[in-house]
């Protein structure tokens, strides 16, 4: 379920920050994790710093079984203060599964 995965970028990106493209790259064996590649954009450096600690911390925000291996490089400084950098993470298939999706729904969902 790719689109589970615009659901935990959303709930993990830290204001002062956008994502300007995503790259998805699918794992070839079972054994392989999914690979994730995105362009951003801060609006300062304090603002990227912040996204890492938040990627790198996912664990307070309930994502750590999800997000793996969260890596923020190639920071460059544009003429009007804004800071674009890469994003590039590995997630779990299993943690993006429709079945996944679908068994948190109907657990959560019961009175």
């Amino acid at each position: 379920a790719i689109s589970e995965i615009f659901a935990i970028l959303n709930s993990l990106t830290t204001e002062g920050i956008r994502f300007t493209s995503f790259e998805f790259t699918a794992p070839e064996s079972e054994k392989d994790l999914l690979k994730i590649s995105l362009k951003g954009v801060g609006n300062s450096f304090s603002a990227i710093a912040w996204q890492s600690d938040v990627f790198g911390q996912s664990t307070k925000f309930g994502k750590n079984k999800v997000v793996k291996n969260p890596i923020l490089t190639d920071l460059v400084l544009d003429d009007k203060g804004n800071v674009a950098f890469t994003f590039t993470a590995s997630l779990d298939p299993s943690d993006v599964s429709y079945e996944k999706i679908l068994t948190e729904d109907t657990s959560t969902s019961k009175p």
